[in-house]
């Protein structure tokens, strides 16, 4: 579930659990009030619902900034996911590389091996017709 879809419930929530809250309240009686008190009262419920209207007005923003915020986030993220998995194939031909050098130093190890004992026994050859020649 993403954040945004979170918040959103949230909202509805509290907006539903608000409402079952207006409806337990009795109602508002204003046959014994005279006219300058009933337009105190409209004035007071004026002034709330402006009040409410306004602090509607201010979660709204927050909500936006918080949504172009995360979707930063998830733009910075598919970005470092999109450099994970190019590094991921780099390091992957990289150890294919390492294995093939791997493989071709063994083959020169053992070709230089058998050059090794070929000049050690041309050396010792040598050695033997110097001997006999000088002899």
């Amino acid at each position: 579930m993403e954040l945004e879809e979170i918040l959103e419930r949230k909202f509805y929530r509290e907006q539903l659990e608000r409402s079952r809250e207006v409806r337990r309240q009795q109602p508002i009686s204003c046959d014994d009030m005279s006219e300058s008190e009933k337009e105190s009262f409209i004035n007071f419920v004026v002034s709330e619902s402006r009040k409410k209207d306004e602090r509607i007005d201010r979660l709204q923003d927050a909500n936006d900034r918080q949504s172009e915020s995360l979707s930063t986030m998830q733009k910075t993220l598919d970005s470092i996911e999109k450099k994970f998995d190019t590094s991921q194939k780099t390091i992957e031909q990289l150890h294919t590389q390492l294995n093939t050098l791997g493989g071709t130093l063994k083959s020169v190890e053992s070709e230089l091996k058998k050059f090794r004992r070929e000049a050690e026994k041309y050396k010792s050859l040598y050695e033997v017709l110097k001997t006999e020649k000088f002899s």
